[in-house]
């Protein structure tokens, strides 16, 4: 039993292969509400005044980005 499990299968017994079945080994697991979720988030962004959307926030981010402004900095030279 991989050790991830094991809290899962000493708390709900049978539990495990039920979730290996329907997750697998996958890192994130989508809410099957994601729909419903995503829309209160986009209520209260919009309700608060909040930019939400992806395309509109990277092209506020390209506004004010100058490529050729200020200096990389190297660990090295702190020393």
């Amino acid at each position: 039993m991989m050790k991830n499990y094991r809290k899962l299968a000493e708390h709900f017994p049978g539990l495990k292969n039920t979730y290996i079945k329907k997750f697998g080994t996958a890192y994130q697991v989508p809410s099957p509400k994601r729909k419903h979720l995503n829309e209160l988030i986009k209520q209260q962004c919009r309700k608060n005044n909040i930019v939400c959307n992806t395309n509109q926030l990277f092209e506020y981010m390209h506004l004010y980005e100058d490529k050729q402004a200020g200096e990389q900095l190297s660990l090295f030279d702190l020393f």
